[in-house]
């Protein structure tokens, strides 16, 4: 991609955090997850430390994936 001034995709990418605050279907998810936090929580109370550690690892991954196309998404359209 060409290169872009990353304040411009790092304000792009808050831009987009902040529209999504105001979204039902944003907002109905993250309703979802505060709801079962705490049966995720003592699950992984149950769990062994590797187990957790794997557990963890995914999520995270997971995360990190979708801030990364969302960072792409941002340069793009920044243009």
């Amino acid at each position: 991609m060409e290169n872009i001034d990353h304040d411009h995709i790092v304000k792009a990418y808050w831009d987009i955090w902040e529209r999504a605050q105001s979204d039902p279907e944003y907002a109905g998810m993250l309703e979802e997850l505060n709801e079962l936090e705490p049966l995720y929580v003592s699950i992984l109370g149950a769990l062994t430390r590797e187990q957790r550690d794997l557990i963890d690892r995914v999520v995270t991954l997971r995360e990190s994936m979708n801030r990364r196309m969302l960072e792409f998404a941002c340069e793009a359209f920044a243009l």
